[in-house]
């Protein structure tokens, strides 16, 4: 109950944050807990294909959108979604990179595919993220006021 309250929390700070466009580039661990969903080409022979985002929770849990994986979860082929974390720049390696396949997917409840209301999920993952400089969970508010 304790984590749902968290996550509630977090959610609720996501909807405060404000989106810009800007020309300023982030600099490699700004933002270490974003992650990357990724899913594998259709072939085989091309590299995975930029997918999603989300947030890191903990060390094996990822927030994301219903959206991203309700398609994968409804054909039971969620290991075609791959997590990548550290990562700053999508032409060049750094090495701090971190790919995790996901072991189980959570989608809300009430969430209907192509819909805007309750598209949050909780990603699982297979095996648990190492957290540095380049990889972290996202701060959650302690407290939140009703004002």
């Amino acid at each position: 109950m304790v984590y749902l309250k968290k996550l509630l929390l977090l959610v609720l700070a996501l909807q405060l944050v404000n989106s810009q466009d800007s020309t300023k580039e982030a600099k490699e661990g700004d933002y270490p807990y974003q992650v990357q969903l990724r899913k594998a080409s259709t072939n085989g022979k091309d590299p995975p294909i930029q997918h999603c985002g989300g947030a890191i929770l903990n060390t094996y849990l990822v927030l994301t959108a219903a959206h991203c994986v309700y398609p994968y979860i409804k054909n039971d082929n969620l290991d075609q979604i791959e997590v990548v974390a550290g990562e700053h720049d999508l032409k060049q390696k750094s090495g701090h990179e971190q790919v995790v396949q996901i072991h189980e997917a959570f989608v809300h409840n009430n969430y209907e595919l192509g819909g805007k209301i309750d598209d949050i999920a909780l990603l699982v993952l297979q095996t648990e993220l190492t957290f540095n400089k380049y990889v972290r969970s996202i701060p959650i508010p302690k407290n939140v006021s009703n004002t």
